[in-house]
């Protein structure tokens, strides 16, 4: 009998097919206890892939137990239990073996094959093409085709020598492990300046210093603090002659030697505030308290201790700067935000008064948060020293976005970001709107959603765009207007924002969106603006290729700049049949790869070249494919706040018109489902009435039949069979007039119902007022406007973004020339930590990359910071101090770990 002491759960128990074997789960050992009858018949682990589970699904399977049963108990297919069940009997050991064996068992890549290429690597080690000496040697002696990743690891581990047993790997401390050969192990308690990870060389005195020696923090959640010290250098230090020396190659780069005088390794910490062992210096540990525990990983390593203190409101070991004395360095993780400095330094001054949060929002954004909400993942103590004292949690963030987003401060970012991309001196603009879908619950408005394909609440961005790409004016509206209404009060708020005198001739290149005689009119009524756009509807078909009025081409790159496509246009210029005042450019478009398209374009600019007006409207999608980047990259979609504005506070602020009354639209919707449905009606009873009088005309031919049938003689038997055919048909046409007559019947009471209906719907909506104002119906209905001023002000701060980083991005673009990865390089190493250091002249800059770089990458990197450095580029925070910025590798750094 079952244990009472124990607590099993019974999972299986007998049925019809199975009067014997239960099974009970008992959880807290994860075991199943097998029974037949009151007897335990074995225990086995309840892990699908212990042998001894498959083997019992496997015995259970094939005893007829019902397979629904066992796939609810044992949660798995029946396919595999009915796989393993005959593997068991089958009596093929191989095949059993792999079924308990497992997806594991069934790997390629043997123990036998690794053994077979750890004998066979010291033969082979230095050979050029040892790896595809190895595959072919294993396809001859194994039969086994395997692929070069497949030896990737393993020939890693060969190469850096750090091939040992994992059983003797497993069973050797992990203090032990920490400590080369030839050193040994630090005792207990032993603070980190005794027990570096990267050693340093016994005999610092000879060699010869290429650079200061920095020291950083490197942060480790979980893990004491840390001490990193960076050696950059112009060319390889020379080697050690320490027992680092045997090392591979790759370990003995970060063993250089470090000359005393220079290294800043923390010595065992004191309590601050009390003497160190240098005379005159403090120590930079913060007082231990049982209030405020010691922060793991925040180590300041600076050359003169006695400058360092707290970074106000932090609690960071790091020194304010203006303390910093010559040689002081420290670890930042947001080193690579500096090379934005110019426009860090600038953005918090573009109204009056300066505002600090904006610099803090900029180089958030540039950092990679978003929104508010993913500022939490910054270190905001390390943008403390970047961008000065910054705002902290998330609620003060938002309260300053909101209280900023109520004065002209988004105007000011966007005339400030227009100013540095040149847009004074433009004249050719995109225009179109980006929509938002909008999933809320509030009651925004309807309008067309491109992502949907579907009219649904929406949230309208309307940007200016310059021809090369670049936004410099956008306003966030909901449907209250449509963009043919829109267009005129965006472009004059884009005019004065910017800065450009009315008079100014502006080119707008607008897709469909605007299409109509009310627009067309508007333009050609408005001297400073041109427009150029699509003809809707347009049907291929014109083209005349005698009438031809010239050809262009233009050329975009794909991967690298000298992967040029070419496409060649034809284009027909004529006066629009529609309307002579415009012009209308027929297009023949073809692609390189021979596919033609025909479409026309439409403007009012007689006297610009047609070739020109082809390239900008074929040129649009610049704008769109910078709407996908914004979105992906600096999360332009996001709705940043969702506040509402009820119409009745609006109402003042908008301009009103007159629209169908939305009762009278409801009635005039039904009276027209009525009537459509009164037709229906109306045309089946004339139907009716036509299959009745077909009937009628067919029973009497059956009539008039059979009076002749009975007059012939002769042929008594056919003359009766064909009567009763007659008979029969004049019995199912009666039968049919009788069902006609029934549901003739009943259309007639439904047609009458139904003009009564529409005469009552018709008197309803007679009396009913068919326009009526649009606010004031928008206010009846409830409907709300989203609060967009918070999320154009940080919109306007991601344009900004943008457009930094793009002209950040320009000389490595040009340099790496690689346009498929070449932003993500860039945005990686801009968002990389590094160290800084002071050298008394300059802030020196220590990017370090978050991925290792080749040679071909770093040079292309440190031919750019040369360029970079060659601007003499400011600290953000108005003092200044030149920038320096150099590309270090983590070689160069030397890590060690001490107890707090």
């Amino acid at each position: 009998m079952p244990d009472t002491t124990e607590a099993l759960q019974l999972i299986l128990g007998p049925d019809k097919r199975n009067p014997c074997f239960c099974l009970y789960s008992h959880t807290p050992k994860q075991e199943l206890h097998v029974y037949y009858g009151l007897e335990l018949l074995e225990v086995v682990p309840q892990d699908r892939e212990s042998p001894a589970y498959r083997l019992l699904a496997a015995r259970l399977y094939n005893a007829g137990v019902r397979v629904g049963t066992l796939e609810e108990v044992f949660g798995l297919d029946r396919k595999t239990m009915r796989h393993w069940g005959q593997a068991l009997c089958s009596g093929d050991r191989d095949w059993l073996a792999a079924v308990l064996a497992g997806r594991w068992g069934r790997r390629k890549f043997t123990a036998e094959m690794a053994s077979y290429v750890r004998s066979r690597w010291p033969a082979l080690e230095g050979q050029r093409d040892y790896r595809r000496r190895l595959l072919a040697e294993l396809e001859g002696v194994f039969a086994v085709k395997v692929s070069g990743e497949t030896l990737r690891a393993l020939l890693r581990e060969l190469r850096t020598g750090k091939a040992a047993d994992p059983a003797a790997r497993a069973a050797t401390p992990r203090a032990e492990r920490a400590v080369p050969s030839g050193q040994a192990a630090p005792a207990a308690g032993v603070e980190a300046s005794q027990s570096m990870l990267a050693l340093e060389s016994p005999s610092p005195a000879s060699v010869e210093p290429r650079a200061p020696v920095l020291s950083a923090n490197l942060k480790e959640a979980g893990e004491p603090p840390a001490t990193a010290t960076l050696v950059p250098r112009a060319e390889p230090l020379p080697e050690s002659t320490s027992s680092a020396g045997a090392l591979p190659s790759t370990e003995a780069t970060a063993l250089r030697a470090v000359p005393p005088e220079l290294d800043c390794t923390p010595a065992p910490a004191p309590i601050m505030g009390t003497p160190s062992a240098v005379p005159g210096a403090q120590s930079l540990t913060a007082p231990a308290s049982p209030s405020t525990p010691a922060r793991a990983g925040e180590v300041s390593c600076v050359s003169n201790p006695g400058a360092a203190s707290l970074v106000p409101g932090s609690g960071k070991l790091l020194p304010p700067f203006e303390d910093w004395a010559v040689g002081q360095s420290a670890w930042c993780e947001h080193a690579g935000l500096l090379l934005f400095a110019e426009a860090l330094g600038g953005v918090g001054s573009v109204v009056e008064p300066a505002q600090a949060w904006l610099r803090q929002a900029l180089g958030g954004v540039l950092a990679g948060a978003l929104n508010v909400e993913q500022t939490k993942y910054l270190n905001l103590e390390d943008l403390d020293l970047l961008l000065g004292p910054q705002v902290r949690g998330l609620g003060p963030q938002r309260r300053r976005l909101k209280e900023l987003a109520q004065g002209p401060t988004a105007e000011a970012l966007l005339r400030w970001n227009g100013q540095r991309v040149g847009a004074g001196a433009q004249s050719d603009f995109y225009l179109d709107p980006h929509t938002k879908h909008y999933t809320g619950m509030a009651a925004v408005l309807k309008g067309w959603c491109p992502t949907i394909r579907w009219a649904d609440k929406a949230l309208h961005s309307d940007f200016l765009h310059t021809a090369a790409g670049q936004p410099i004016y956008f306003e966030c509206t909901d449907n209250f207007e449509d963009l043919r209404t829109r267009l005129w009060g965006v472009l004059a708020r884009a005019r004065t924002t910017l800065g450009w005198p009315k008079e100014a001739v502006l080119t707008l290149v607008i897709d469909r969106a605007v299409f109509g005689q009310e627009t067309f009119e508007k333009v050609l009524a408005e001297p400073a603006v041109h427009l150029v756009t699509w003809q809707k509807g347009y049907q291929p078909g014109d083209w005349d290729e005698a009438k031809v009025s010239g050809q262009c081409v233009i050329e975009r790159v794909r991967n690298d700049a000298a992967d040029v496509q070419s496409y060649q246009f034809g284009y027909l210029d004529q006066k629009w049949a529609a309307d002579g005042r415009w012009r209308q450019i027929i297009v023949r478009a073809t692609h390189p790869s021979g596919r033609t398209a025909e479409v026309a374009i439409l403007s009012d600019d007689h006297t610009r070249p047609a070739a020109e007006l082809v390239r900008l409207m074929f040129g649009r999608w610049v704008q769109e494919n910078d709407f996908k980047y914004l979105d992906q990259h600096f999360g332009i979609n996001q709705i940043t706040s969702y506040g509402v504005i009820e119409y009745a506070e609006l109402k003042t602020q908008l301009t009103d018109r007159a629209v169908e009354n939305a009762a009278y639209r409801a009635l005039r919707e039904e009276g027209l489902q009525v009537r459509a449905q009164l037709g229906r009606l109306l045309w089946a009873q004339r139907q009716s009435e036509q299959r009745q009088a077909t009937r009628q005309v067919r029973q009497g031919e059956l009539a008039a039949a059979s009076v002749a049938a009975t007059l012939e003689a002769g042929g008594r038997a056919a003359a009766a069979k064909e009567e009763a055919a007659r008979r029969r048909e004049g019995a199912r046409l009666k039968a049919a007039q009788t069902r006609e007559a029934n549901s003739r019947d009943t259309r007639q009471k439904k047609i009458a119902e139904l003009e009564q209906k529409e005469t009552q719907l018709s008197a309803a909506a007679a009396q009913t007022q068919q326009k009526v104002s649009r606010v004031e119906d928008l206010i009846t209905r409830q409907m709300v406007r989203l609060d967009t001023g918070p999320k154009r002000l940080l919109d306007a701060i991601k344009v900004v973004a943008r457009n930094e980083f793009y002209r950040a991005l320009g000389p490595f673009r040009a340099a790496y020339d690689n346009y498929r990865d070449d932003h993500e390089h860039f945005r990686r190493l801009t968002q990389s930590a590094g160290v800084l250091r002071w050298n008394g002249e300059e802030l020196e800059v220590h990017l370090l990359p978050q991925v290792p770089y080749g040679a071909m990458l770093r040079r292309v990197w440190e031919q750019v910071l040369a360029g970079v450095n060659a601007t003499q580029p400011h600290w953000p925070d108005e003092s200044g101090r030149r920038l320096w910025f150099r590309l270090a590798a983590r070689a160069e750094l030397q890590v060690s770990l001490r107890a707090i």
